[in-house]
């Protein structure tokens, strides 16, 4: 009977293990997400800075990156910050100069999205070295 009772110990122990090793390598792949999705929108920043992306795919990848993901709940203030001036501003981007003749505080241009994209590059820059 101690035998038994001893092995179902070392049984209980190894689930409690594994149990262990599951919720580590979960936790593991929740941090690796959030940093790819940190280096994403850096990555991306670049990419258009340097004209690699054109001024609608930069919207489009920003708003779907941002806006509708998941991405605020994990940034620092100061980033939330900066990213929500440069969501408000890729939403209201228009490539048509129909719309900024319309109304021009209406619309953004790519120039002033450029703009605002080496600020925050700048910024992230700043923080970065600050925080090191």
């Amino acid at each position: 009977m101690a035998v038994i009772a001893k092995e179902l110990t070392s049984f209980t122990e190894a689930k409690h293990s594994i149990d262990e090793i599951t919720i580590l390598k979960e936790k593991l792949k929740n941090k690796g997400i959030e940093i790819s999705k940190r280096l994403f929108i850096y990555y991306l920043l670049e990419q258009y800075f340097f004209n690699e992306v054109n001024t609608i795919d930069f919207c489009n990848k920003f708003y779907d990156w941002y806006d509708l993901g998941t991405y605020r709940d994990n940034i620092k203030p100061n980033e939330q910050k900066w990213f929500d001036e440069l969501s408000t501003l890729t939403g209201r981007y228009s490539e048509f100069k129909e719309d900024h003749n319309i109304d021009p505080k209406a619309f953004t241009s790519g120039t002033e999205i450029k703009k605002k994209v080496k600020e925050v590059l700048r910024n992230l820059q700043l923080s970065t070295n600050v925080d090191s």
